[in-house]
This record gives structure tokens, sequence and C-alpha cells, in this order.
């Protein structure tokens, strides 16, 4: 088989005796002229069962250094590094839709490591739970780890999700005040306008996304000044429809953005609007039976909503339990990482410990939790 175009001809390590289905540890020995790897890197082995045919991805959590002292001088010590990687799953190279296989056998110790090319790992990180590939791929960041391509050089890889899947589902957007939240939302957007037919409004009660839309091509910006039949007539011609409260208090928002969700359910319930996509800035400020209603019935109507919220708890179980994305960033409290640990399965201590930028990714049709630097 031609693994040209999957991994860098020379192998970048050993596989040691410490192996089972969930990680192994490997003797890093890079080739001649290549950088050696990092903690974050992917890394690729043969299947224990069905060789090369099958590769078994892997990334690498941590990289310890030691030097062989038995024996020897202090002047000829040799220093090695040992890397542990945790096995993502194996990739089946003879099928055109590639899911990602769970690995029920460790790997085999001995077995030589190798650093995916990085067009290949973009290729298979950014396919949906069934292996296929994104029908409208849409760039959101970059992954942790970069990868190596032929020249010698290490790069970015690219971090895309499927808008036509994307639009179709409940997305929540957590984190702490000041993580990005915002920041993330606006990149959504502008690389959602003109990929889809979907009609975007956004609830913008502090005026945060104008000028930061201001490019798009027919955007239209609503006030709570317009009576319900002019808000109704707005709300049809343009693909990106903001309306913005800044100026009014917290109560006076509330009101109009209670009074424009339930207008726009009622659109579209009639078909007198196209199917929308709808962001809420700090969507706890909505909760209730308005917004509860908006949720259960929007799937069935195609109405579907991205909440960002600095307190997921604050919206309740029921409305957490049908968000079908999830798009997670730094978080401290507790109440708060017990509800999204169990929505990404993460590791309880990663939350707070995400950095300004970073981000857990997930959803009903992505293969696992991803860890992406938002651009």
């Amino acid at each position: 088989m031609d693994l040209s175009n999957v991994r860098i001809r020379e192998h970048f390590g050993l596989v040691s005796n410490d192996t089972h289905t969930g990680q192994f540890c490997f003797l890093v020995s890079p080739p001649k002229n290549r950088a050696s790897v990092e903690k974050h890197d992917y890394v690729l082995v043969d299947h224990p069962l069905f060789g090369e045919a099958c590769q078994v991805l892997a990334v690498i959590t941590d990289i310890t250094s030691y030097e062989e002292v038995a024996g020897s001088t202090i002047g000829d010590k040799m220093g090695k590094m040992l890397a542990t990687a945790e096995i993502v799953g194996y990739i089946d190279l003879r099928n055109e839709t590639r899911p990602m296989g769970k690995v029920l056998v460790p790997p085999n110790p001995g077995c030589r490591v190798y650093v995916p090319l990085k067009n290949f790992l973009e290729d298979i990180l950014n396919r949906n739970a069934k292996g296929e590939v994104f029908k409208t791929p849409i760039q959101i960041g970059t992954f942790e780890g970069s990868s190596a391509e032929e020249s010698g050089n290490n790069s970015e890889v690219k971090c895309f999700i499927d808008i036509q899947d994307f639009i179709s589902k409940h997305t929540i957007i957590t984190s702490v005040a000041g993580a990005g939240k915002t920041h993330t939302a606006k990149i959504l957007i502008q690389e959602m306008s003109g990929k889809t037919s979907a009609q975007i409004i956004l609830f913008d009660p502090y005026n945060e996304y104008s000028n930061a839309l201001n490019t798009i091509a027919k955007t239209t910006e609503l006030n709570a000044k317009m009576d319900k039949d002019t808000l109704a007539k707005e709300i049809k011609k343009g693909q990106v429809t903001i309306l913005n409260a800044h100026g009014l208090t917290l109560q006076e928002k509330r009101s109009f953005y209670i009074d424009s969700l339930q207008l726009l359910l009622k659109l579209r319930l009639e078909e007198k609007i196209k199917p929308l996509f709808l962001i809420i800035e700090e969507a706890e400020n909505l909760k209730g039976e308005t917004l509860d209603q908006v949720i259960a019935e929007g799937r069935k109507i195609g109405m579907f909503v991205c909440l960002t919220t600095t307190h997921p708890t604050d919206l309740g179980g029921k409305i957490l339990s049908q968000m079908g994305n999830q798009i997670i960033g730094k978080t401290t409290n507790k109440e708060d990482i017990e509800y999204l640990v169990n929505m990404v399965s993460t590791a309880n201590g990663s939350l707070p410990d995400l950095a300004l930028g970073e981000w857990i990714v997930n959803g009903i049709n992505a293969n696992r939790p991803m860890k992406v630097h938002v651009k």
C-alpha cells in the first residue's frame, strides 16, 4: 500500500512495552534533518492486526526525558525522551469514507511511530462520525498540535466544521466572561454568511456586532423602536439581521427579545420566513417559557438557536440537554463544570485550564471533542 500521502517516510520512534488500547508510550528518535515531536502533536502506528492498511492515530499528551547513566561516565551520558500518546482511533485506508474505528487491541511493542502529513491529518480530522467529508466546511480555527510536511516544515492543522450540520442543531457557546464568546460567534457569522440559505438573526443587546459585521453583504440592523409589523417585514429581507437593544434597561431588553422570539416562532410556524439560525447573546437573561418553547419546537420547524452564556447552569438541564453542538471555553464555576464535562466527556480539570482563545468543540456528529484555537 502506498503511504506516501499519509505519513513521513522515516519513523520518529519505537513503541515501548507499555501499551494498551487507550494509549502507548514510545521512545522518541526523530530522523536527521527533522524536528522532534512535541506535546499535542499527532502520530501514527500500524494497526496491530490489520497492519499498514489501517493507521492508528494518537495525540502526544506528555513527553519525559531521562538519561542512561548506569555503566557510563559523566562525559558519555546519552539523553533520551519518552512520549506518551493517547489513542484517538484507527483509520481504514482502504475505504473512501473513513470513520474513526475504536482500537480494541493495543499497538505492538517495538512497532515504528510515524508523523502524519498535514493534508492527510486535516482530511481525517475534518470528517463527521460516519467518516464522510463535510459538505460545506468553514474554518473555525486550528488544532492544538502542528503537523509535518514533506518539505520538513511544521505547520498548523486547520479545524473546520460542517456548516450545514452546524445550523441544523441547537448550539451553546459558553465560557467565563472575557474569554471570547462574542469573538467566536462573530467568526461563525462571518464564515456562515453566503454559505447557507438560512436566515441568520442575531440578538445583540450591547451593540457588539455591528462594526464587525458591516462588511457582510445583506446585513440588516433593526432596533426595539420598530413595531412588530415593520420588524416582521424587515426580517425577511437580509440574510443577516441584527436586533440591536443598545441603550435599553435590562428589563426593556428582555421584553424586546421575548417579544421578538414569540414573533419569530409565529412567523416560522406560519412559514412566512425561511428556516433560520438564531444567535442569542447572554441567553440566561431570556430563560423562561418562551425560550423553552423555541428550543423544544425549533428543531421541528427549522428554527435553530445558538446560545452564548457565562453560566450555562442558569439555563437549566431542560435546555442544555437539547444542545447538539457545544463550544466550550475556560470555565471555573464548579456547577457549570459538572454540567459541561458530561456534555463533552472531557477531563474535569481541563476546562479551568483553557487559555484565551482555546475551546473544546463537540457535536452529535463529531468524531470526538476537539481542542481548538479559534482564529
